[in-house]
């Protein structure tokens, strides 16, 4: 089988000589449209922060008052996500891109229920009576889920900042 060549190799077959690289500037400008159209961003190109990270054991312990099994991040869509739980409680964070604050707060305002800005904590929200933190920060957005178990207002802060930092 014949080796075909690159897709800029054989555009740049075909400069022209009053105006060289205009063919590979053109190669760029349409591998730039298409990722555009298909909504990737510059984030999306690079790898997400390990949620299992963003997130410890030890973090989940301070919740969950006792040591759950370490997790393993699980592919969720465009996204990650890392659950810790003990008996009937669980702490899970979920990531995945968003490349802006303009689309974060887009996404804060179609929650249904009271939506709350976590105090001293830039793009952070509490939503479901408690029981949710959505947070932003650098092209990521995480979600945390309190499941069997009602952290006081201290501990999500504490947790949320703890995530903003890793993020």
């Amino acid at each position: 089988m014949p080796h075909q060549p690159a897709f800029t190799a054989v555009i740049a077959e075909r400069e022209h000589p009053r105006h060289p690289g205009a063919a590979a500037r053109a190669a760029l400008a349409i591998a730039v449209a298409a990722l555009t159209a298909c909504g990737v961003n510059a984030r999306a190109a690079t790898a997400l922060p390990n949620p299992c990270v963003v997130l410890t054991v030890k973090d989940a312990a301070s919740v969950l008052t006792s040591t759950p099994a370490q997790a393993r991040p699980d592919r969720t869509g465009d996204g990650e996500s890392c659950l810790y739980s003990v008996k009937h409680m669980s702490l899970q964070i979920e990531t995945r891109p968003l490349a802006s604050a303009a689309a974060f707060l887009k996404t804060i305002r179609l929650l249904k229920g009271v939506v709350l800005p976590v105090a001293g904590l830039n793009d952070t929200y509490s939503a479901a009576e408690g029981k949710e933190l959505l947070l932003w920060h650098n092209g990521v957005e995480a979600t945390i889920l309190f499941t069997g178990v009602d952290p006081v207002f201290a501990t999500q802060q504490t947790l949320a900042s703890t995530a903003l930092g890793r993020l």
